[in-house]
């Protein structure tokens, strides 16, 4: 019986281990500022060739809503894989989409790992 406490304690200590080396996932607010820069850095790219000005402003990022998040297999390096639905004004109509995308720690805070 005293075996089985230590061998408990030990499996507890282990898992509460881990779960501390464990890179917590990204906010909603996070995951919002994530995807409006790499929005951001889009309208930029479209904006700068000649002819499409016009269409740089064609959508607009209204919100973001995280739907579930889950850690990859080496979260350090990888992320976490986020399961989220965009609310995207066009012109005329506005868009829900829901996508995965990946997340990663960079020095200004979380980023879309994979572009658009």
């Amino acid at each position: 019986m005293v075996k089985y406490r230590h061998g408990a304690s030990a499996a507890l200590i282990l898992a509460l281990a881990a779960c501390a080396t464990l890179e917590p996932e990204p906010s909603e607010d996070q995951i919002e500022a994530a995807i409006a820069a790499q929005f951001q850095e889009i309208r930029g790219m479209v904006t700068s060739i000649k002819g499409l000005e016009a269409i740089s402003g064609f959508a607009d990022l209204r919100g973001v809503r995280k739907q579930r998040c889950a850690a990859t297999e080496d979260v350090k390096r990888s992320g976490y894989i986020c399961t989220v639905t965009l609310e995207v004004k066009a012109v005329l109509v506005t868009l829900h989409p829901t996508l995965d995308l990946r997340f990663i720690r960079s020095a200004s805070g979380w980023a879309v790992a994979d572009p658009f």
